[in-house]
């Protein structure tokens, strides 16, 4: 099996960095390209235009996204911002563009949180193609020279 592309899902929690540390790791170890993803929810039907010269979300959404950067110097990376329900996003991204791997953090949220909150990396593992690795916050990557 040859891994060519990693997704990434990044959300803006501090879950994130152990997620981004076993992509980068594989990444260079198989010479795969990770692309850092983020799905921005819409809460109303439609999003009026700010009055402002202020960013939108979405301009400061790509700057935050833009941010993560693989953790071993030399890993190709690339991102992507689409709009709509997060696990559905992602498994359509994976399949239109031929992902084989997705990388993600998971919260750990149990009975009530998982509940009222959904669970992303759930719903990949059952509805994606591709493997899903998830990784725990607290997950420490050990590296061998």
């Amino acid at each position: 099996m040859f891994i060519k592309r990693i997704l990434c899902p990044i959300d803006f929690s501090e879950h994130n960095q152990p997620a981004n540390e076993y992509a980068s790791v594989l990444a260079n170890a198989t010479g795969a390209r990770i692309i850092y993803f983020h799905t921005i929810e819409r809460s109303l039907p439609y999003e009026t235009e700010p009055d402002t010269n202020e960013p939108t979300n979405e301009e400061r959404d790509r700057e935050l996204l833009e941010a993560f950067k693989p953790t071993i110097e030399g890993v190709p990376a690339s991102y992507v911002i689409e709009v709509g329900t997060p696990a559905d996003r992602i498994i359509k991204y994976a399949r239109d563009n031929e992902i084989d791997l997705i990388v993600l953090a998971t919260h750990g949220r149990s009975g009530i949180g998982r509940m009222l909150m959904g669970s992303v990396a759930e719903t990949l593992l059952r509805k994606g193609e591709c493997p899903v690795l998830t990784v725990r916050a607290n997950a420490v990557v050990h590296q061998v020279d």
